[in-house]
């Protein structure tokens, strides 16, 4: 009975221990960022295009369709999107943003619209995007680390790799595609998208639901403008001022402010970038099912050593 006791009791202590270690995982290591280039083998250099009349339409009309949720974004982040100053954003603004489920909302709408890799404003729309909702990500999963919100400066490269990565896959040319960086954002952006919280309907009104089981409305995205109230973390995202005569090539026709969700990579430089992004959170389910496990571990474990007694 004694060889029973102790054994148990180092089991539970054993579990004990790693589920501090799941819960205390602080450890975020950066992943270094390639620079593409026109003759590589592993990452072409794609030039980048203005986005068509049609992509600039379907913003304005998401931004039209959805002014309070852009502007509970806006509020939320505490950064000026109309109109936009050419300022970029401070890591503390990138990570207000990121606990906003408004801007998270809007930037997962630009997603669900199928918003290509093009330039608006000297803006990367869809690389924006995508990279603040893998910052987003990561922030889920590595809640108490020091270095997930990256400095300024690092989020303009990531914007701007983003944008390369993008390009060069839509031409079926080398993308980076066996880099590290390649691999976080394709697993980060995997559970975003599929999570089922968010929704954009035939209209372009963006909704969102807090289970899978409830239904889809827009005002709880307005009730509620932090992800951090609904799961503990959050997720970048920014907004940028677009002016859609940008996307007609030259064309001279009436300006429209919209919020758009991305940087230009080329044109990242400290003058004019500008993001958005938006995610969900499968960190905070993964990370509740390891202490779910480790905690029925324990009751197994109990529960034996009293059947052998």
């Amino acid at each position: 009975m004694s060889n029973l006791m102790l054994q148990l009791v180092f089991a539970i202590l054993l579990v004990s221990r790693t589920r501090s270690q799941v819960s205390n995982n602080v450890t975020f290591k950066l992943a270094p960022i390639a620079s593409a280039s026109p003759q590589s083998t592993t990452f072409t250099l794609v030039n980048n295009n203005n986005c068509n009349v049609t992509v600039v339409t379907q913003i304005y009309e998401l931004y039209a369709k959805n002014r309070l949720v852009f502007q509970t974004c806006v509020s939320d982040g505490q950064y000026t999107v109309f109109p936009y100053t050419g300022i970029l954003p401070t890591p503390q603004q990138i990570k207000s943003m990121s606990g906003s489920l408004a801007c998270r909302a809007v930037f997962m709408s630009l997603l669900l619209c199928g918003i290509p890799e093009c330039v608006i404003s000297n803006l990367s729309v869809r690389a924006a995007v995508e990279t603040l909702l893998k910052i987003g990500t990561d922030m889920d999963i590595y809640p108490d680390a020091s270095n997930v919100v990256p400095f300024t400066d690092r989020f303009v490269e990531m914007v701007r790799w983003r944008r390369d990565v993008n390009l060069a896959q839509a031409a079926h040319l080398p993308c980076d595609s066996g880099s590290k960086l390649y691999a976080e954002y394709a697993s980060n952006l995997f559970s975003i998208t599929t999570s089922g919280l968010y929704r954009l309907t035939s209209d372009k009104e963006i909704q969102f639901r807090l289970t899978i089981n409830e239904e889809f409305s827009q005002d709880l995205i307005i009730a509620k403008p932090s992800v951090l109230e609904l799961q503990g973390s959050g997720s970048g995202i920014m907004v940028v001022v677009v002016s859609p005569t940008e996307g007609s090539q030259g064309s001279s026709s009436t300006t429209i402010d919209v919020a758009v969700s991305d940087v230009e990579p080329k044109a990242i430089s400290k003058e004019s970038l500008i993001s958005p992004v938006i995610e969900i959170s499968d960190a905070i389910s993964r990370d509740a099912t390891a202490r779910m496990f480790l905690s029925r571990s324990i009751v197994v474990m109990i529960w034996t050593f009293f059947m052998l007694i």
